[in-house]
């Protein structure tokens, strides 16, 4: 709820922007293993729309991979937290000894 309440804010500009005479917010979620929400029917009933259970797992799926570019992209641009062998374990406690 504290998402939709977040874009909310952007009711005028998203109505002007599409020329739309009403505006809603609301949320699609996917689990941490792809899964479908059940809660999600309830935002898509709202949006007067209705999709196959097909559609719905190829969003997860979309969604799924998205988030693992995302989190992959972020580890290799990011060296503070890149996940590196000379940083991990028992070889980077004897290596800060040395």
């Amino acid at each position: 709820m504290e998402k939709c309440r977040k874009y909310e804010r952007l009711r005028e500009a998203a109505c002007k922007l599409t020329r739309a005479k009403t505006f809603g917010t609301g949320a699609v979620v996917v689990g941490a293993w792809g899964g479908w929400c059940s809660r999600n029917d309830e935002t898509l009933k709202k949006m007067d729309w209705s999709i196959s259970e097909k559609y719905k797992t190829i969003l997860c799926t979309m969604a799924l991979e998205r988030t693992v570019q995302l989190v992959n992209w972020f580890m290799r641009s990011t060296t503070a937290l890149a996940l590196r062998a000379d940083r991990r374990g028992r070889h980077a406690q004897q290596a800060n000894r040395t």
